[in-house]
């Protein structure tokens, strides 16, 4: 397993936001986590990347554990993610965000040739990404300028510039329009044949179609996990998550 959580839990202000969670992710392979709101679905994704600490429990990426690490060490190990929230410099062009995060894989040394070489292989990583995200014709405009869906896949490469063995996205599609969540699916497969990838996501459609394991959170516990033939079939997930029993 790439990673796995081993009885985590979260209690704040007398409030139990997660209770000892269990989870695995196969290195390879697509995990969606979904559930309800209030399921303590991104509290998890904040505990995994050390933005939070868990009341007890541990998080092992790699065979190590990783709770108690700052989120800047838990992302130098391998691990990227985007948030519900569009995260980007907007003002900035495409080009340039993305190179500020692949910056991240080439550290300044003192000499005037290395800095050369690393701007070198900045813009050639950048010219990467963007044409795997599909944006290298618009690599010069500000980010502000994108409409939302190419913001947010312009956050994904940001994400996959840093180089990262495991990419966690929080709501990939939030605010797409159908045309666009189709074109973000598109994406995630065609990221997830290179990269580990575990997404958050309310949109019923993309889980199923994107996913080899969905696991399923409620109260901040989770209810089951498996394939998504296997839990759409689940009784608890249906009278839970889906509103049917």
């Amino acid at each position: 397993m790439l990673l796995r959580t081993e009885n985590i839990s979260l209690n704040i202000g007398g409030l139990q936001i997660l209770r000892d969670l269990n989870l695995e992710i196969a290195e390879g392979k697509i995990t969606s986590i979904i559930g309800p709101n209030g399921a303590g679905k991104t509290t998890l994704f904040n505990v995994i990347t050390g933005r939070m600490s868990p009341t007890r429990g541990q998080v092992w990426f790699k065979d190590k554990n990783i709770v108690g690490l700052s989120p800047f060490r838990i992302a130098r190990l391998g691990i990227a993610r985007s948030f519900q929230i569009t995260n980007i410099f907007e003002r900035m062009s495409v080009f340039e965000n993305v190179c500020i995060a692949a910056q991240t894989n080439f550290p300044y040394r003192s000499s005037i040739f290395s800095q050369v070489s690393k701007d070198v292989a900045t813009s050639r990583k950048a010219e990467e990404i963007l044409e795997l995200i599909g944006l290298e014709q618009m690599k010069n405009r500000r980010a502000r300028e994108l409409s939302h869906g190419d913001q947010r896949r312009l956050e994904m490469g940001m994400s996959l510039a840093i180089e990262p063995v495991f990419l966690m996205l929080d709501e990939p599609t939030s605010g797409m329009s159908p045309a666009e969540t189709a074109a973000t699916i598109d994406l995630i497969r065609s990221v997830g044949e290179k990269v580990t990838i575990c997404l958050i996501e309310h949109k019923m459609n993309l889980v199923m179609t994107v996913s080899d394991k969905l696991i399923v959170l409620n109260l901040g516990g989770k209810i089951t996990e498996g394939s998504p033939e296997e839990v759409a079939s689940d009784e608890r997930v249906q009278k839970i998550y889906l509103g049917t029993a």
